[in-house]
């Protein structure tokens, strides 16, 4: 499927053995100054490929390397290779556009979708609105079809 040229919410996750979804990282693109759904997937697949190699090193071991690589920067790089390396285990990203979310929604969706899907790698959050927006019921439904549509058969 093509990830298109649009504003959205995309999440990271895997299905663990007995084939139930776990969310891994929960992302937001297009919405101010920020990219498109693709453009966004794409950087964050390239810049944080930390998390494919968590697979092979231990976490130390791949934040030595990463010091002894940039050590004038290091101090910068380090927590953007952690939250890499916690998206350590994802093997699928979904996506959904929200082309017709207003720039006024986006932050409270953005927390009404982190606190309910909790997502671990998203470390960062903020109290979202005492009420759930009516557009997050909606980009969950279709997070849940997507994942649904990916699953394999049951274990």
């Amino acid at each position: 499927m093509t990830i298109g040229d649009c504003q959205g919410f995309y999440l990271w996750g895997r299905f663990e053995n007995n084939s139930l979804w776990k969310n891994i990282y929960l992302g937001k693109a297009g919405f101010g100054k920020t990219t498109h759904l693709r453009a966004r997937i794409l950087e964050e697949l390239k810049d944080e490929r930390q998390f494919l190699w968590r697979s092979i090193f231990k976490e130390e071991d791949l934040l030595k390397r990463g010091a002894e690589l940039y050590p004038e920067m290091w101090s910068k790089y380090k927590n953007h290779w952690n939250r890499a390396i916690s998206k350590a285990g994802a093997s699928h990203i979904v996506w959904v556009a929200s082309p017709n979310l207003e720039d006024s929604q986006v932050s409270d969706v953005e927390k009404d979708l982190i606190e309910t899907l909790n997502p671990t790698a998203n470390l960062m959050r903020s109290k979202p609105p005492s009420t759930l927006q009516p557009v997050t019921s909606e980009i969950i439904s279709r997070f849940r079809h997507e994942i649904h549509t990916n699953r394999g058969p049951r274990k």
